[in-house]
Order: C-alpha cells, then structure tokens, then sequence
C-alpha cells in the first residue's frame, strides 16, 4: 500500500506544473510564472521533488508550533481569568479588562481564538436562531404562499366574498385634507371649493378623504358621504367666509381682484 500525504490545492497544483518540469513539458521559466514564484525558487522546488516526490511541495512547518505563538502558560492563565471573572463578557471588552486590570496585553482575535477554542464563545455564523413550530393552518385561504405550504386539514375555503366592497375604492391612494375657513382644501398645490353644502360654517375643521384613482379621477368623501368640488379658479361667485373677513374671488385668467366693498377701494386721497 502506497504512502499518503495531506496536500492542499496549492501544493497539488505546484505538484503537477513541476511534473510537467520534469517530464519537458513545459520550461522552467514558464512554469515559475504560472506559480508566481521566482526561478532560483522553482528549481528548488524541482530537486525536492525529484528526491522526496509529493513531499517534497509540502509545507515543512505544518504541525509545527509557529514562532509567534503565545506561551501556553498564559494561554492558561488568561483562560482561567476568562472562566472566573469574566464569563459571559465578550472578547473585544475581556481584551480591555485584561490589559488594564491584569497587564495581560492580547489582542481581540487571540482572545476569540482560545474561546471558541475551549467553547466559552460561539461565533456568530454558529448561531442558529430558534423558531417556534407553528401549528397547522385550518382552511384553505388562510395562508396564500401555495408553493411550500402544506394542505389544510380542512377543505373550507376561509376566502371572503369581495360582494359589497369598493374595491376599487379600497385599492385607491387615500390622503386626508381639514377644511378651511372658507370651505375650501388645498391638495397638490390647487384650492378646491367644496359645493352644494346648506351650511358650510360647520364645515371648519372638518376632514375630508380625498381618493385618487390609477386612472387619475379623484374623489371627495365628506363623513363617507361623497362631495361635489371645484377648483377655485372655476368659481363665478364669492365664497361665504365663517369669519369677517373678505375672501377674493378669482377671475377666469387666474388672478384674484378685491371687490367694491375692499377698504382699498373705499379710501379717498383728499389734496
């Protein structure tokens, strides 16, 4: 039985282009390029391979502790102060702690490290979050995600009848206006008059629905009950104001002129 080796990607890829060296297959230069690495480095790499084979693209430092590795004994001793002190803290503010209140200077990740390590942090790509079964749903109708649901246990449809619903109205963009002094509203910067009303001083302060259609038509809802408006630019005729006060009334070009009662039109020049 042949001998095994645990090889990662990169040393199985550098495996095979040295191969190719070997058997003329491909120039040393070019295979240097292919591998990123300089020729003098290569050819290294080919002698080993020629001496060791597969082993000789592995790692000679794997399993080996690296020579910037933490002394085990503070590795125990932070552990231990982790275990009684700080239980529960997280590894950002035990780092803190440590530094300050022990001189035991270690960085986050370190700390995170021998943690997870010794199971006292579970990293946050482990944590599974717990959902709650929920029970069957009765009837048909009342979940409408028909692809990854299951069959009802009954085979009553709990839809509801659309019969004696607007639908139209109720699909509609709804917005919601108070009444002026002269029973008037603005929306989307236009004044509209209110018509039709036997007494429009009860109407200050009042809300209006205003509904808007997908094909543009608008409708006014004074206490659900549907009111005829005007803009205020297509009135003839002055608006009754509930207070004293003189409301102009616009012309046909858009323009608003005082009328003859105005105390502008009332006073006299005398020379």
């Amino acid at each position: 039985m042949g001998e095994t080796w645990n090889m990662n990607k990169k040393e199985i890829d550098r495996y095979e282009i040295i191969q190719r060296v070997i058997n003329k297959q491909i120039t040393q230069i070019k295979a240097a390029e292919l591998l990123k690495i300089s020729p003098r480095r290569l050819r290294k790499l080919q002698r080993r391979v020629e001496t060791y084979g597969p082993q000789g693209v592995i790692s000679r430092s794997r399993g080996q502790p690296g020579n910037r590795r933490k002394p085990q004994l503070l590795k125990q001793k932070a552990l231990a102060l982790i275990q009684e002190r700080f239980e529960g803290w997280g590894p950002t503010l035990i780092a803190e702690k440590l530094e300050s209140w022990h001189t035991i200077k270690l960085s986050e990740e370190t700390i995170r490290l021998w943690m997870i390590e010794t199971h006292l942090w579970i990293p946050k790509e482990s944590r599974k979050a717990t959902h709650l079964s929920r029970p069957r749903r009765e009837c048909f109708g009342e979940e409408l995600n028909e692809k990854f649901s299951k069959k009802p246990k009954s085979t009553v449809d709990a839809h509801r009848s659309s019969n004696g619903y607007d639908l139209e109205r109720i699909l509609a963009i709804h917005e919601t206006r108070t009444v002026l002094t002269d029973h008037t509203f603005q929306y989307n910067n236009c004044f509209f008059v209110i018509q039709n009303i036997s007494e429009p001083r009860r109407l200050r302060g009042m809300k209006v629905e205003i509904v808007v259609y997908p094909n543009g038509a608008m409708r006014v809802f004074l206490q659900n009950r549907e009111v005829e408006v005007k803009l205020l630019q297509e009135c003839e005729v002055p608006i009754e104001c509930t207070r004293k006060e003189v409301v102009w009334r616009a012309n046909r070009r858009g323009h608003r002129s005082p009328p003859s009662t105005h105390p502008w039109k009332r006073t006299r020049v005398h020379l």
